[in-house]
Order: structure tokens, then C-alpha cells, then sequence
């Protein structure tokens, strides 16, 4: 009974005590762990050993595991419990479960695994199932067999939520699957959806609705999808919840600072001095078109697209399908893990936009000063217009296009605090 409180108020803490109380959790839970680890080793103690059964043993070095694991770190006490109540009795799932969460948080990665393939080999159940498809995501010793392992994780986690679909840690771990799956590979954004759509079902429930890991890695999609007020949003609900975060806390002080810098280059125009920034736009010219010059171009996909070239002012928030817009960069933002590589351009107009390129190659950098076009603009609007390339290849560079060996993919690293 005092294990099924502690639990529930570990899973339940923000629908117990106010948001305030956050700071408090983890002394408060340590408190209640101490208590109920203290009880057990009393009553062991006032018991004769040659009486103790072993059922008696199992109940008291699995209440002790189970405990321990309440809290978020590896305690190698809570191993040794874990591993005696599961040698006293191997049948027993919840033991498995337990033991392997101790490897998991000791980064025992191929343990936990064995742990929870033995779990599951008794009982497919939906604790051990979502267990199992987060520790596979973390296997692999190429990329080939880490993106294997992670499409596995994601078939196991859809599983887990087929037994309870009210259950939201299911959905979270779902959410967090399909996540690495986007960028594992593909990057399609019908997967994208996917984990969006999983953590939406992962917040009804009132169990994960106030995780700290459902908020931050939805903000962090937002911010791969340059939604930056809805990525500090998230950010900052997961501060909340858990305030000595001190990965989220540089997350959030990282959009502050790299959007206050885009807005500086972009007012200043790169601080760019006004003669040089004359002679630069001057040269601006259907030249810089290259390849796009002609009024086509061919997409990605092989087929054969007609292109008008407009000025930046007449761009549109969304696709600008079948257009073409050109200039020149003024000014480059450094790379800030996970946000792109990110210039500033301007038209003959004058006009400035932010253009952020996902999957560019290290060794593709561009230069100021260098001649840019891109077709069929994906246009966004936050403190400033944006211009978002997903693939570097459509794009002409000092009258070339990049070719192959500028891409590169992106890895994006998952939370899971509380799974």
C-alpha cells in the first residue's frame, strides 16, 4: 500500500500539489522512499532469517527495488534488491520491469534489454513493451542498425498503446519513437504528425499531461518547425515543472539569444557598410538564377517546374509555388545545436529575409557576399520573415546549384526523464 502511494504521488504529483510545489518533488518523494526502505529493513531484521519463506523474500527485496526506483537516479542498492527479487522468483514480470530500469539508468543498455525481453517473453504487457522500444532506441553500432532498431521501436511502441490506448505514457513513448524515426531518416513530415498527434493523445491523460519530457520534446519539434513561440511555451512549461533543468533552461536562453541575433542582422543588414552594401545589391541580377534562369527548374522529386522570378517583397507566408527569389547574404548566424544554418539575404529591393537551410554539410558553408536563389520559397512570419530550406541541393549558389555532398542529415536527441 505505502509502494502504490508512492508511486501514485510520483505520477500524479501536480494533480496532488500545486505547480509551486515543483521544486519540492524530488525531496518530498526521497522522503517517502526513505521511510518505506527503513520499514522493510525493520521488519526483515525483527523476523528470524530461517523463517523468512521465499515469497517473504521476494516481497521485501522487490518492495526495496521498486522503491529506490521511485526516484530518477541509478541507485545501485535498488540494482542489488532488484536482482535478488528476481532471482527468488524469474517468473515474476514486475521484477524483470524493475531490473531493468535500474540498467537503464546505469546507461546498461544491453542489459535492460535482456531484462525486459524476459518480461515480455512471459507477457507481452504494455509496461514492458514501451520500456523495450525506448532502451532499442538507444542500440546500434552503425547507422544502418540503429535505424533498424529504431522503425522495431516504433512497431513495439504502437503495441504498447493497442493494450490501453487511455494510457498516455504509452503515447509519449510512441510520440518519442516516431520522433527518432523523422530523424533517423526520410525526414518525412508525415511522421512529424505523427509524433505531434501522439503527444496530443499523450496529454489527455492526466498522468502525463504535466510531464516535463511530453512538453520539452514537443518544443523541441516546434523549434525544428521554426514555431519558436510555441517551442518557448513548451520550454518554459517544462521549466516548471521541473526547474533545475538546466538543459532546458539553455534550450530556452538559446531561441532568446539566436532570435534576438537575427533580428540584429537583420535591422543592420549584416552591418554591412553602406558603399559595399550598394555595390552588393547593384549586382544583383538574373544571372544569379544560374540553372533557374531558363524559368524551370527541376524539384527533388524529377519533375519539371515553371519558375517566375519575383522580389522578396511579394512573397506569400507558405509555399511560393512556381516562383523563384534571389539576393544576396549580408550576414551568417552560427550554428546552435539543433537550429540550421541560418543567413540573412537582401533583394535589389533592399528588402532583407532570414533563410534558415536544414541538412547543409559542414563543408558546404556559404560566404557574404555570395549570390543565392531558391525556389519555391517556404515562407514564415515571427518578429521577422523567414525563409526555410529543407533540402540545400534546390538551391543556386553564385550561379551553381549545391550539389550532393552538400547534405547532411540531422539527429535530433529525445528526453525521457520520466520513462
Amino acid at each position: 500500500e505505502s509502494l502504490q502511494e508512492l508511486y501514485h504521488m510520483r505520477d500524479h504529483f501536480f494533480e496532488l500539489y500545486p505547480v509551486s510545489f515543483s521544486d519540492k518533488k524530488y525531496s518530498m518523494l526521497q522522503e517517502k522512499v526513505s521511510n518505506i526502505v527503513e520499514l522493510v529493513d525493520q521488519i526483515q531484521e525483527q523476523t528470524d532469517f530461517r523463517l523468512q519463506s521465499k515469497e517473504y523474500k521476494f516481497k521485501c527485496s522487490y518492495i526495496k527495488g521498486k522503491s529506490l526506483n521511485a526516484l530518477p537516479d541509478y541507485s545501485n542498492e535498488a540494482e542489488k534488491a532488484s536482482s535478488v527479487a528476481v532471482k527468488l522468483d524469474p517468473t515474476s514480470i514486475e521484477a524483470w520491469n524493475n531490473l531493468g530500469e535500474c540498467y537503464w539508468k546505469k546507461k546498461d543498455m544491453e542489459a535492460a534489454k535482456n531484462c525486459f525481453c524476459d518480461a515480455i517473453m512471459r507477457s507481452r504487457n504494455k509496461d514492458s513493451l514501451r520500456r523495450y522500444s525506448m532502451v532499442l532506441r538507444q542500440l546500434g553500432s552503425d547507422n544502418s542498425e540503429r535505424f533498424k532498431n529504431i522503425c522495431e521501436s516504433v512497431d513495439i511502441a504502437k503495441e504498447a498503446v493497442s493494450l490501453d490506448v487511455a494510457d498516455g505514457k504509452s503515447w509519449l513513448v510512441l510520440g518519442n519513437a516516431y520522433l527518432a524515426r523523422f530523424f533517423a531518416g526520410g525526414q518525412s513530415p508525415k511522421i512529424l504528425y505523427q509524433s505531434l498527434s501522439s503527444y496530443s493523445q499523450a496529454e489527455k491523460d492526466t498522468a502525463t499531461s504535466l510531464c516535463s519530457d511530453l512538453h520539452f520534446n514537443r518544443a523541441t519539434v516546434y523549434k525544428f518547425q521554426e514555431e519558436y513561440q510555441k517551442a518557448m511555451e513548451g520550454y518554459d512549461r517544462a521549466l516548471q515543472l521541473e526547474p533545475n533543468w538546466t538543459d532546458c533552461k539553455e534550450r530556452l536562453e538559446d531561441i532568446t539569444s539566436y532570435l534576438k541575433k537575427i533580428i540584429e542582422l537583420i535591422e543592420t543588414k549584416g552591418k554591412v557598410k553602406q558603399k559595399r552594401l550598394t555595390s552588393m545589391l547593384q549586382s544583383v541580377s538574373e544571372k544569379n538564377l544560374g540553372p533557374f534562369a531558363g524559368g524551370s527548374y527541376t524539384s527533388p522529386s524529377g519533375k519539371s517546374i515553371k519558375l517566375k522570378h519575383i522580389p522578396l517583397s511579394s512573397i506569400s507566408p507558405g509555399i511560393n509555388s512556381q516562383m523563384v527569389i534571389s539576393g544576396k547574404i549580408l550576414g551568417i548566424l552560427s550554428y546552435i545545436e539543433p537550429v540550421p544554418y541560418v543567413f540573412i539575404m537582401a533583394d535589389s529591393e533592399s528588402d532583407v529575409v532570414a533563410v534558415s537551410v536544414y541538412n547543409l554539410a559542414s563543408n558546404a558553408a556559404l560566404n557574404i557576399g555570395d549570390a543565392v536563389a531558391i525556389p519555391e520559397p517556404y515562407i514564415q512570419h515571427f518578429k521577422f520573415t523567414g525563409v526555410r530550406v529543407e533540402n540545400p541541393i534546390v538551391m543556386v549558389v553564385n550561379g551553381k546549384k549545391l550539389n550532393r555532398n552538400s547534405l547532411s542529415p540531422m539527429f535530433l536527441s529525445i528526453t525521457s526523464k520520466s520513462e
